[in-house]
């Protein structure tokens, strides 16, 4: 049975930044309901930790940023990162989530579309605006963490994506 035009599907849509300082966001109706900095047992992606976070909700999206070589990055650093994007994805596909896949320039050109600062800084000012209930610097940290800011975004860009034939007033900025 389809959908009835201007049906609302509930759900959350979670970003991920799948780095080795990297997080998971989840948000509905653009405002933050979880985050998790990327957990880790020892030099391994902690799978029971991540799973439980992605069972504890419905979820609507998984927009999982699209991992590629990258120029003066070890060889062994690339495979690293890598297998624990393939390992990401595995986890959203047992689950049969949605997901969506793109590189960061495509989600980072439309997100970071007049945003002030230079390089991560760019990132953690455009989710300040957007999430001001994210919360940048979880447990002890000191600084801003940016994959928080990166997950944050890439969450918002799954909601920008879902919404291109709604109103678009929440993303006017990006037009």
């Amino acid at each position: 049975m389809g959908l009835r035009p201007g049906a609302v599907l509930k759900g959350a849509i979670v970003g991920i930044d799948p780095g080795r300082r990297g997080a998971i966001v989840a948000i509905e109706g653009g405002e933050v309901v979880a985050s998790l900095m990327m957990p880790f047992k020892q030099e391994l992606l902690d799978y029971e930790e991540v799973m439980s976070f992605l069972e504890r909700r419905i979820v609507r999206m998984v927009v999982l940023e699209r991992q590629q070589a990258m120029p003066r990055q070890g060889v062994s650093s690339m495979f690293r990162l890598g297998s624990r994007y393939g390992e990401l994805y595995g986890m959203c596909k047992a689950l049969r989530l949605h997901i969506e896949s793109p590189p960061p320039q495509t989600w980072q050109k439309v997100m970071l579309k007049g945003a002030e600062g230079h390089g991560k800084q760019r990132a953690i000012t455009r989710v300040k605006e957007l999430l001001p209930g994210l919360g940048l610097r979880p447990g002890r940290c000191r600084v801003d963490q940016d994959g928080l800011a990166d997950a944050g975004l890439l969450a918002l860009y799954g909601e920008w994506v879902l919404d291109k034939e709604g109103s678009r007033a929440r993303f006017s900025w990006i037009d």
